[in-house]
């Protein structure tokens, strides 16, 4: 194309333009006016229009009614203001930072986190949050698993858990202060248990024995899966201590098995109860087994394969096949939490009477 020809296009172009407008090449030598979006002046952020803008429209607000440290820069993005920041990026500090970890309530009862935040510039702080467990993300409208409810006012979040044990389980929480350009997270540990958690071990001190003084006994503990002691690397990494070797020395048996139990005798009884409770427990199953001829002794049972949660623990006397004998006929508990034993003893509760006689704690009472 000819320069002359250029020029001619160029001067219809110049006759078509209006004041305020800008040039701009639309290719192939075709040149056309346009809307350019301006810097418009508003006294306050409250005074920017939230309809006739252009997108790429910029506003300088001068924070007239304050002190001036709100000044800022935006651009409509077509549907809103974003402001656009210059210097230092800066994000909110934390005065009051959410706690790190929470152990969630299993009654339901809600917890709290609260955040306080500042901007160096001023800035009003809003807060929001999301969460995650890996590689899934939650956030206020899919909320994880622990929690059935999360509400926020003025930086302090209300967080009510599942009552439901199939829900147990940690999930991150993450709370985020933000400026309206960058946020500042606090992560925050929220960890749903049920039961007694990271069980290593238990002593029992037998302190009633019935028609024989022996100390006999099989315990049992269940969780939400069932017995914790169908775990073949628990059994075969149990320990016992205390027992002097007059009789049998203590290990593993299974239930309605090995040594014929009864159901109508304790190791019956205990099942009969746990699965009323709503435990699935096998058939056979293990119970860590005692039998000593001394009378209410003492006995260590600990293990390194590392902790289980307990729901219930339920302990009877060696009554089985014919023999009518209640053994272990009372005694207390303590449990050793990641190898540390307890410094209080637990009481248990009596089921049945007599030969058909159990007893068990429960952990989620």
């Amino acid at each position: 194309m000819s320069n002359n020809r250029n020029l001619g296009n160029l001067a219809n172009v110049l006759d078509n333009g209006t004041s305020g407008q800008v040039l701009t090449s639309q290719g192939n030598g075709v040149a056309t006016f346009a809307d350019a979006g301006g810097v418009t002046v508003y006294d306050n952020t409250g005074d920017l229009p939230s309809s006739g803008n252009t997108d790429g429209d910029l506003a300088w607000v001068k924070d007239v009614t304050g002190s001036g440290a709100l000044k800022s820069l935006y651009i409509w993005d077509g549907s809103e203001w974003d402001k656009i920041s210059s210097g230092p990026q800066i994000g909110p500090r934390y005065t009051t930072t959410p706690t790190s970890e929470v152990d969630l309530d299993t009654s339901g009862v809600a917890s709290t986190l609260t955040a306080v935040a500042v901007d160096e510039s001023g800035f009003p702080i809003t807060y929001d949050w999301d969460a995650y467990s890996g590689s899934t993300v939650y956030n206020a409208s899919s909320l994880p698993p622990q929690l059935t409810a999360v509400s926020e006012s003025s930086g302090v979040f209300t967080l009510t858990p599942s009552t439901s044990d199939s829900d147990a389980g940690t999930v991150i929480f993450r709370t985020k202060a933000s400026d309206g350009v960058l946020f500042t997270p606090a992560i925050t540990t929220l960890n749903l248990n049920f039961g007694l958690q990271n069980i290593t071990g238990f002593v029992v001190d037998q302190t009633s024995t019935g028609s024989t003084n022996y100390t006999i006994w099989n315990a049992l503990i269940l969780n939400s899966n069932g017995s914790v002691f169908e775990d073949s690397s628990l059994r075969s990494s149990t320990t016992f201590a205390g027992y002097t070797p007059t009789s049998n020395a203590p290990g593993w048996g299974e239930g309605f098995d090995d040594y014929a139990h009864s159901n109508s005798t304790g190791p019956g009884l205990m099942v009969t109860n746990a699965t009323a409770a709503g435990y699935t427990v096998p058939d056979p199953f293990y119970t860590c087994f005692v039998s000593e001829s001394t009378a209410n002794d003492n006995f260590s049972v600990q293990w390194t394969s590392g902790g289980v949660t307990g729901h219930r623990f339920y302990i009877t006397g060696w009554g089985f096949g014919s023999l009518t004998e209640t053994y272990f006929n009372g005694g207390q508990i303590k449990f050793y939490i990641n190898g540390v034993l307890e410094s209080n003893w637990r009481s248990l509760t009596t089921v049945g009477s007599g030969n058909s006689t159990a007893f068990y704690i429960d952990f989620l009472a």
